[in-house]
């Protein structure tokens, strides 16, 4: 017994040990954080997060944006341009030839003008290397967009400091460009990136705009009419992108134009036209011939109330296949700093439960076009999926700030010592480093971003790089263009594919039945009379 005694002794002593190594690294580990938070302002923190961001894109995301090819759509919605490109030379031969293919597909294929525009002028039109383009293109854009959403709404429209609107703006567009399903659709495919990332990004442009137009005071003279002049654009061109978003963008700007009627606001009479103008070039995008033919290749679908029905399960479902962890910390992360903010914004944040309601039912709507084009549950291509993804980050967070919002007001009510209210007695320890909360996201970023395990975009860039795959790759699609733009070759056979990078190959290769749909379009696109893969070519024959 006394054996054992002191072997608890001797363990009470050790674990004493730790337990006070322990405090005293955390007190040093508070010293060195309160030590830095004296330095920490919004704008230093929000330049951070723009150098970190700018920096795990350029390195990685773009850099392998060299090795990505055309694929599938792209040959046969650019096959008019390139083909007027390679016979003039003119970039307006180009894109007249690329108002032809509007006029084509919207007869046979799809009213999606706007969108059909911008695929047929796919950057290889004009040359192979410039497809590098497309990952600039994309990425950026949605950057653009996200960035711009923010502003408007945290700072313009709800009076938060216009850093911490872009310190959350780099968050999530950290999130949205990190975590994305499908990057090789979303950002390494012309095709895919324009019909929904694009489109995505121009709808919160013009959103973000006509919350700049609609705020008294924020504009005047020629500006207000040259913000005017550009909702009408994007609205225009929003009407001829995919159902999706236009879908989105009739939900959204209808409550915005209510919301103007409720507030008494009088801009609501002048967006009433870029609105008309919306819905004129959705008529004409939902009008169009091709439609039918396309929905009667896809056999028998449900009726409208079935559509939204089945919206609520797959919605549920996506969220519980896209929620990672990595998501939930650097959101997480965001809550003080979201807090602070809530503090800082003119509105009461009043009734959080119907905006919540609403914000779902606006998530939910996203499902709803592909549940009623393909019926059985299928809500599209991976590419949609990444719109549904930005649609959830995007509202996640608004919802988020939201309740956020509304505790405080709650909590304000409420004095403590010297009258202070109770949220800035709750802040009092983070007083000097309040927003230093949310350099623990960008920890949570690198983390994601370094980690061998991680899901995150430029970790798999990276390990694609590495691995040599990428360039494998490209070398042996390039290979493969030298066969086709031999003018003196007419049937043309290549070896399979070896390598296939999943960040930036979406899987639509050519076959070995020349009449397969893949295979006709390249055919149609190089001016061949057959292109098919023959197994029996050895691999090495691509170069």
């Amino acid at each position: 017994m006394a054996i054992l005694a002191g072997q608890g002794d001797e363990g009470a002593v050790r674990l004493r040990r730790i337990f006070a190594s322990g405090t005293k690294f955390l007190q040093s580990a508070w010293g060195l954080f309160v030590r830095a938070g004296r330095h920490i302002t919004v704008r230093r923190l929000c330049i951070f997060l723009i150098l970190l961001f700018v920096v795990s894109i350029i390195l990685p995301l773009l850099y392998i944006g060299r090795y990505a090819v055309p694929a599938a759509d792209d040959y046969i919605y650019g096959r008019y341009a390139y083909q007027a490109f390679q016979d003039t030379g003119s970039f307006f031969a180009a894109v007249k030839s690329a108002v032809r293919q509007i006029g084509d597909t919207w007869k046979s294929w799809q009213g999606t003008y706007s969108a059909i525009f911008l695929m047929a002028l796919q950057p290889a039109v004009f040359g192979a290397d410039w497809y590098i383009l497309t990952p600039i293109v994309l990425i950026l854009s949605l950057t653009a967009g996200i960035c711009l959403i923010c502003r408007a709404v945290l700072h313009r429209w709800l009076g938060a400091g216009g850093w911490c609107a872009g310190a959350v703006a780099m968050v999530l567009a950290f999130i949205c460009v990190q975590l994305l399903p499908s990057p090789s659709e979303g950002f390494y495919w012309w095709n895919g990136g324009i019909y929904y990332t694009f489109s995505f990004a121009v709808m919160l442009m013009m959103f973000s705009l006509l919350i700049y137009y609609a705020v008294p005071n924020a504009n005047r003279g020629k500006a207000k009419g040259v913000k005017m002049l550009l909702l009408c654009g994007m609205a225009f061109f929003i009407g001829g992108s995919n159902y999706i978003t236009a879908l989105n963008t009739a939900i959204l700007y209808a409550l915005a134009l209510l919301l103007l009627l409720w507030t008494k606001n009088r801009a609501w009479r002048w967006l009433c036209l870029p609105y008309a103008i919306f819905w004129g070039g959705f008529l004409f995008n939902a009008l169009a011939p091709g439609n039918a033919t396309r929905q009667n290749m896809l056999g028998n679908t449900p009726s409208a109330v079935e559509a939204i029905v089945t919206s609520f399960p797959a919605a549920i479902r996506f969220v519980d296949n896209n929620v990672s962890l990595f998501l939930f910390g650097v959101l997480l992360a965001l809550v003080p700093l979201l807090f602070w903010m809530a503090g800082r914004c003119k509105t009461n944040f009043a009734r959080p439960g119907l905006v919540t309601l609403v914000a779902a039912l606006y998530y939910v709507s996203c499902f709803t076009p592909t549940l009623y084009a393909f019926g059985n549950g299928n809500t599209g291509a991976m590419r949609t999926h990444d719109l549904f993804f930005y649609t959830m980050v995007i509202v996640f967070v608004f919802v988020l700030f939201y309740w956020l919002g509304w505790v405080r007001r709650g909590l304000e009510r409420y004095k403590g010592e010297n009258g202070r209210p109770l949220p800035d007695i709750l802040l009092a320890p983070f007083s000097r480093q309040r927003l230093a909360c949310l350099l623990l996201a960008a920890v949570a970023l690198s983390v994601a971003y370094w980690g061998k395990a991680s899901p995150a975009s430029s970790n798999l860039a990276m390990q694609t790089l590495a691995s040599g795959e990428a360039k494998a790759y490209a070398a042996q699609m390039r290979s493969r263009l030298v066969l086709y733009e031999d003018l003196s070759i007419l049937d043309v056979e290549v070896p399979p594919l070896t390598a296939h990078p999943w960040l930036i190959y979406n899987g639509s290769d050519i076959t070995e039945d020349f009449t397969h749909w893949l295979n006709a379009g390249q055919m149609a696109y190089f001016r061949k009379n057959t292109i098919r893969v023959n197994p029996a070519l050895p691999a090495d024959s691509h170069v």
